[in-house]
């Protein structure tokens, strides 16, 4: 019998141990597994903020860099339009001064006909020959800048629309990085 109760304590004393052991175990298991969901969760976060922090990155880069290309395109474009309007300046210039000297000219033939002597009249047909090569110079320099005109306004548009694409191109990457943003300002309270 007493064997029985020795066996019977024996057995009382393993349950509660092992019941006290089992509490203490589950006790311990919880707060691990939810310390190593917690870590889970934090490193998740941190990738995620590393991800959105290197597309930001490299999104800033190739702002910086459309931005640089578009000021170096912009002074491009300056550059063709004040070419352009000096040389159309420069061609109603020309067109103005032909045309005083053809009112001159007229006067100036009027001239060589009614002058006194052969003498005078030697001179004035010489001032009449400098003003028609004066006229035939102007003509023939409006008609080089009136060919130069159309291949420089093609070279203003084509680099107008690389202006263009520059634009729209950092357009779109500040509309990214908006959008990047967005989704951090929504999961923050």
């Amino acid at each position: 019998m007493f064997n029985r109760k020795l066996f019977a304590c024996s057995f009382l004393l393993c349950w509660c141990a092992l019941s006290v052991f089992g509490q203490a175990s589950n006790a311990n298991n919880k707060p691990v597994e939810s310390d190593a969901q917690t870590v889970k969760a934090l490193l998740d976060e941190v990738r995620q903020l590393r991800l959105v922090l290197q597309r930001n990155s490299v999104a800033t880069y190739r702002a910086q860099v459309t931005l640089e290309r578009l000021k170096l395109q912009q002074s491009q474009v300056n550059e063709l339009t004040r070419e352009l309007v000096e040389l159309r300046n420069r061609i109603k210039e020309l067109e103005r001064n032909a045309s005083a000297i053809t009112g001159h000219l007229a006067e100036a033939e009027r001239m060589v006909a009614s002058a006194p002597t052969p003498a005078e009249r030697s001179m004035r047909e010489m001032m009449l020959k400098q003003l028609k090569s004066e006229i035939e110079d102007g003509t023939q320099q409006i008609r080089d800048l009136r060919e130069r005109e159309p291949q420089l306004a093609a070279r203003l548009q084509t680099e107008q629309a690389k202006l263009n694409e520059l634009n729209e191109s950092l357009d779109k990457l500040e509309r990214e990085l908006e959008n990047a943003a967005a989704p951090e300002k929504g999961k923050r309270p």
